[in-house]
């Protein structure tokens, strides 16, 4: 599947061969004639865990039949492409680009100085963008040379980031990376299909890691958009915490969590009462500012634990006092209404040039019930265009202009062409 659209293209392709090699051949000949001769400046792959041990096949045709600038990628439990969605692991999936006057840094954790520079946003931002230092490496594909200074420098559009979440402390990188560069929309996800340390594969420029992240720097004339679906459904009234302690929220609006809880559910409908039964989830809003909370001004925690006795709550997630949550129901019809929202604002600007998919890998035909159900609900709303991605093991995404780590959700970052 291919765009053409002014300056920039994209075309994506998935192959379920059980051979790495073949699976890569059938993948990269589908993109190569797609791109019609047009130079490509990066290739995103995403191959099921089943490959891993086959990616110095998938590098070296990819090298031969596309020969992209650069390449990253990632592997799996299930790769997504076209339209498909290939929920075990032998899938081979890819994205192209042909990106004009787009700049690109395509980076490796060590070219970070990962975590060296963990205290330090100002220098993880120069590393990041290319500015002085660079730590212990240089940034893959840059020239040596300084690329100027932070004034000359423009703000990047955005990030695709992956990791593999046995080597990456991931809940300490991503607050790292969002005071590096503020407001930047971070899109990804957690390599997933391994079961323990050097079990998943990254790819950066036709290197195979087997640990540490990858990721690319996307600025000047695009636009991008951002979808992060948390798939639930928010219920009762938003509640303010009065009394909290590490992660236990003990009550609010000045009485006991439980308590509150078991009132808001003799007041339910009878569908969204049964939903309590799949599981109770907390929203803690981002932004405190806003007048009023809707979809898409909550980070959707699990919780973790009830102490009914104590009347606590324990959640995934640190709480304070005088922080407003809102309590979250979520199943299959929760979660398609969730992301057909959000899409709808999206669609008015029409389809998009190229896009990639990060969904939970306890989402797919687990959640739908049904096969390809994500990538129809996508299609249905925004019409058909290359897009590519992977069951992940943690979705990374933004809400409310921060980025963080998310469970059951899809994150989906849209490419359009630039408007500078």
């Amino acid at each position: 599947m291919t765009t053409r659209k002014g300056t920039i293209r994209f075309a994506s392709a998935i192959s379920g061969e059980s051979d790495a090699a073949e699976a890569a051949d059938e993948v990269f000949s589908s993109i190569q004639g797609q791109m019609e001769g047009r130079e490509v400046d990066i290739v995103v792959l995403f191959a099921g865990a089943a490959h891993k041990n086959g990616l110095h096949h998938v590098n070296r045709l990819l090298k031969e039949i596309v020969n992209p600038k650069h390449s990253i990628g990632v592997t799996g439990g299930g790769v997504i492409g076209s339209g498909h969605e290939l929920e075990h692991s032998e899938g081979l999936a890819a994205i192209a680009a042909s990106l004009g006057d787009v700049r690109l840094r395509v980076f490796c954790q060590d070219d970070l100085n990962w975590p060296a520079v963990k205290a330090n946003p100002g220098q993880l931002r120069r590393n990041l963008l290319g500015l002085g230092a660079r730590g212990s490496g240089s940034l893959l594909g840059m020239e040596e040379t300084e690329e100027g200074t932070e004034d000359e420098v423009e703000e990047p559009k955005a990030v695709l980031l992956f990791a593999d979440p046995f080597s990456v402390p991931i809940v300490n990188f991503l607050p790292a990376l969002n005071a590096a560069i503020p407001g930047t929309p971070i899109v990804g996800g957690l390599a997933s299909g391994g079961v323990g340390p050097g079990e998943n594969r990254l790819i950066c420029d036709g290197e195979v890691l087997l640990e540490g992240t990858v990721g690319v720097v996307l600025s000047g004339d695009i636009g991008v958009e951002t979808i992060v679906s948390q798939g639930c459904k928010a219920f009762g009234k938003p509640w303010v915490i009065t009394k909290a302690r590490h992660n236990l929220i003990q009550e609010i609006g000045g009485i006991a969590v439980m308590k509150a809880i078991q009132k808001m559910a003799e007041d339910m409908e009878e569908r969204d009462r049964d939903l309590l039964q799949h599981g109770l989830f907390v929203g803690r809003v981002i932004n405190e500012y806003k007048d009023r909370f809707g979809r898409g001004d909550f980070l959707i925690r699990n919780i973790v634990a009830a102490d009914q006795q104590a009347g606590y709550l324990a959640v995934s997630d640190l709480v304070r006092v005088g922080q407003t949550i809102q309590f979250h129901v979520r199943d299959k019809e929760t979660a398609k209404e969730d992301m057909e929202l959000l899409l709808q604002a999206h669609a008015l600007g029409g389809t998009p040039a190229g896009g990639i998919l990060c969904t939970c890998n306890g989402r797919g035909k687990a959640m739908f019930e049904k096969p390809n159900a994500e990538s129809k609900i996508i299609s249905d709303a925004l019409g058909s265009f290359p897009i590519a991605g992977f069951f992940a093991g943690g979705e990374i995404g933004p809400i409310g202009g921060e980025n963080f780590l998310h469970g059951f959700t899809s994150s989906l970052l849209l490419f359009r062409e630039g408007s500078d």
